[in-house]
């Protein structure tokens, strides 16, 4: 199949990035609720200096 591909004469054919006219129907990046890290904190079974500390799993 490779081979195939490999045959098509694609001189003067600019390369694209993807095949979807470079359209990207993505939502906007908008911040919707703040992080409370000390209301977060509070399931945390242990935890230093404002962070989640978990066993350790790569030796």
């Amino acid at each position: 199949m490779i081979e195939r591909i490999s045959s098509v004469d694609t001189t003067g054919i600019a390369p694209m990035p993807n095949p979807h006219d470079g359209v990207q129907r993505l939502r906007e990046d908008i911040v919707t609720e703040e992080v409370n890290r000390a209301e977060n904190m509070k399931n945390a079974p242990e935890q230093a200096e404002g962070c989640f500390l978990v066993p350790q799993v790569i030796e």
